[in-house]
């Protein structure tokens, strides 16, 4: 009888201490940018025959420092484009066969006037929850937006086009 409660008293206590508050979250410590920055992190993708082609993650950075990014709109991106050129002219953003932009109206888009490519030292690259040795990195700016919402499209003819939609802070 004692070891049959004993038993329910042990399973009892692993039972209800799975409900505390603390979490594996609690373990890890973030800083405040990085949590935005994951946050702010979307993902596209062009596919075929549901088959990944071509791979975007992008995050708005206005929105993570509006002080040190102003005067246009700026956005970290990794690309990675399956069967991408080889030549580093011609590769990923480069990639003629691709584009990335963003949406001013209706009707149009707008090109990045600013493209800088991101060394794997890079402090923002560093400082961005995307890592991984397959994808290109660069930080875009673009000319500013007078919408709340902004729409960065990422297409090719063969494989169609994705958007993503990023919300503009106050």
């Amino acid at each position: 009888m004692k070891k049959f409660f004993i038993l329910f008293v042990i399973m009892f206590a692993i039972l209800f201490s799975g409900c505390s508050k603390t979490t594996a979250f609690d373990y890890f410590s973030m800083s405040p940018y990085y949590e935005k920055a994951v946050l702010q992190m979307q993902k596209m993708s062009l596919m075929q025959n549901e088959e990944t082609k071509a791979l975007v993650h992008a995050i708005y950075l206005n929105n993570i420092d509006p002080k040190m990014y102003k005067g246009g709109e700026y956005f970290y991106v990794a690309l990675h484009i399956v069967k991408d050129n080889e030549d580093e002219k011609t590769r990923g953003l480069y990639n003629k066969e691709y584009s990335l932009r963003l949406k001013e109206n209706k009707k149009s888009f707008s090109s990045a006037l600013e493209i800088h490519n991101l060394e794997s030292n890079n402090n923002l690259r560093l400082r961005m929850p995307i890592h991984n040795a397959w994808s290109q990195y660069y930080l875009l700016k673009f000319k500013t937006m007078n919408q709340k919402t902004l729409r960065l499209s990422f297409e090719n003819d063969q494989f169609g086009k994705a958007q993503l939609v990023f919300a503009k802070e106050e």
